[in-house]
């Protein structure tokens, strides 16, 4: 009778009551990219990397020239190399 049952959890605050609510969507991605996706979860990196897609999709959506000038100095040399090479196909 006094004893407690220490394995009993406590309840989740619904999603309505949460501050940063739970969000679920569906998707229709290529078998690869499912695949991809796979292997990050087993190395617990699957929520970071759709948190960076999103916000690298919302940045897109809302500032092109920005995000195009990051890119660009991201990956300045591989944007050089395939320059170049248009280049020379005309």
């Amino acid at each position: 009778m006094w004893k407690r049952n220490l394995n009993k959890k406590e309840r989740e605050k619904p999603n309505r009551l949460k501050s940063k609510p739970t969000i679920g969507f569906r998707s229709n991605l290529s078998p690869l990219v499912l695949g991809y996706m796979k292997k990050l979860s087993t190395q617990k990196e699957k929520s970071d990397f759709i948190n960076q897609a999103i916000e690298q999709r919302f940045f897109l959506l809302t500032n092109k020239k920005l995000f195009l000038r990051r890119v660009l100095e991201e990956n300045y040399n591989l944007c050089r190399f395939f320059l170049r090479k248009i280049g020379r196909n005309k």
